[in-house]
């Protein structure tokens, strides 16, 4: 009986080691990100926020491409609402805090993915 008793404590004991190293131990899988790549997304991060505080409706800002057009300038596709209430496509170029709108030919280069922005973001 007694070793039954001592058999059961071990197995509890097991148990809760078990729940306690899942519950508070769990490890994320968090990226790591270059020099290069945090000088971008920053370098896009401002942009974006130099386009959504340039635009008469900022919430509707949506950002459907990201090119890097030389090493200090982004070049976002996106759409917005005008004054009208219209929906308008539009590039705009991005670099040190000002923006440029009608960039379409500038739309070159190296593209970047707005979803790794969001995450690497996310990580700040």
């Amino acid at each position: 009986m007694r070793k039954i008793k001592q058999l059961s404590v071990l197995l509890l004991m097991v148990f809760l080691v078990g729940s306690l190293s899942s519950c508070g131990g769990e490890t994320t899988n968090q990226r790591t990100y270059t020099q290069e790549e945090q000088r971008i997304y920053q370098m896009v991060i401002q942009g974006y926020n130099t386009l959504y505080n340039s635009v008469k409706d900022p919430a509707s800002v949506k950002i459907y491409g990201i090119r890097l057009y030389d090493e200090d300038t982004v070049v976002f596709r996106f759409t917005a609402t005008n004054g009208f209430g219209g929906t308008i496509t539009d590039y705009a170029a991005c670099s040190g805090g000002a923006i440029l709108f009608d960039s379409q030919i500038l739309y070159t280069g190296k593209e970047i993915s707005w979803e790794d922005v969001v995450a690497y973001n996310n990580t700040l």
